[in-house]
């Protein structure tokens, strides 16, 4: 295997973890709970290396510059090395199999993947795992907003603010399309919060004639004040008709009120309005995805130049390059298009395409 240079954070990341998972199976196998690592193997491969650093690579294979995409590669390799050793145990033949395929890859000379050493844990860094691990939360928690809003991951967000510590801003721009990310230890002033009462839970614990007069004084109070309570794992007493009586976090719902153009999931506020910039930078990202669909449609391959005509009403000149470079292109907005061209309807906009 290559010596490991010229690391991005995401590679620093994923080499830290499996080198935690590394630590983990061999205490697991030290401990006697054998039963333990499949799950431990399962989870790191499928959530952590297929489902994100793969994801968080993919333009730097396709994209990047050499060193770039060695850095990626050397990185893949390394972590792929280390998790066919500790799978071998437990998976003793389909290792072997993937073994004797990637063996000139890995540039190992031993004839069979149960005569490599036990790897070390080593490069472990837990202040990157728990960094990532903010950074993820985060964009789950964007991409709900994008999915109730109906935005798609192709149109860009404006502005998403983060109640809490900081975490890889660059990784959240790029996997859910963001422009610009803040972070704040309070919520913002334009954030307001509304106090419901759970008459359900209300009715079980207290007389019928009394709960109007309780709900009546739950609406009264501090949305904030009530929060802060719950918190802090407390309960909110009240005083109500000279008796002193308990709110739990059962008894209320305390919601956060966001003005329109703005939703909210937890801690995560996203500004969902599309000015006319992100709105340009959609509709070409939109016509992007058009046009790569064309190209496999055409058998052609990334390498493969091609000549592209676009009609449309919407002037998007300024992403020009950015077309070109995604889609291995030379474009050319015409309102006379050669050929038949495909037609396609982008958020009620007429798009016309031919590509030769």
């Amino acid at each position: 295997l290559s010596e490991l240079s010229d690391l991005k954070i995401e590679d620093k990341w994923i080499v830290s973890r499996i080198n935690s998972v590394i630590k983990k199976v061999t205490d697991a196998f030290e401990n006697y709970e054998v039963n333990l690592i499949p799950r431990i193997i399962e989870e790191f491969f499928l959530e952590d290396f297929s489902r994100w650093y793969l994801k968080l690579i993919k333009d730097r294979i396709i994209l990047g510059d050499r060193k770039d995409k060695r850095a990626a590669i050397n990185t893949a390799l390394y972590v792929f090395d280390r998790l066919l050793r500790i799978s071998a145990p437990v998976l003793p033949f389909l290792t072997e199999k993937m073994y004797q395929e990637m063996k000139g890859i890995l540039n190992h000379k031993e004839e069979s993947v149960h005569f490599l050493g036990w790897p070390n844990a080593e490069r472990i860094n837990k202040e990157i795992e728990e960094k990532m691990e903010r950074t993820r939360e985060i964009v789950e928690k964007i991409l709900a907003i994008r999915n109730r809003a109906k935005l798609g991951v192709r149109w860009p967000i404006g502005e998403v603010i983060v109640i809490g510590e900081p975490a890889f801003d660059e990784i959240i721009k790029a996997v859910a399309n963001v422009k610009k990310v803040t972070y704040s230890e309070e919520l913002p002033k334009f954030v307001e919060y509304q106090i419901k009462a759970n008459y359900n839970n209300l009715k079980q614990r207290f007389d019928e004639k009394e709960i109007p007069v309780i709900i009546r004084r739950i609406i009264e109070l501090s949305p904030l004040a009530v929060k802060k309570k719950f918190e802090n794992g407390e309960e909110y007493e009240l005083l109500v008709n000279g008796q002193k009586i308990l709110i739990s976090r059962d008894d209320v719902e305390v919601i956060a009120k966001t003005p329109e153009g703005w939703e909210m999931e937890e801690n995560v506020i996203v500004n969902t309005n599309l000015n006319s910039e992100l709105f340009k930078e959609g509709l070409a990202r939109e016509i992007i995805r058009r046009i790569q669909d064309m190209r496999k449609e055409r058998k052609m391959k990334r390498t493969e130049k091609a000549k592209v005509y676009i009609d449309l009403p919407t002037d998007i000149s300024e992403f020009e390059d950015l077309i070109e470079e995604k889609t291995n292109s030379e474009v050319e907005f015409t309102k006379i298009i050669p050929g038949e061209p495909k037609e396609f309807k982008i958020r009620e906009i007429t798009v016309k395409i031919a590509l030769e």
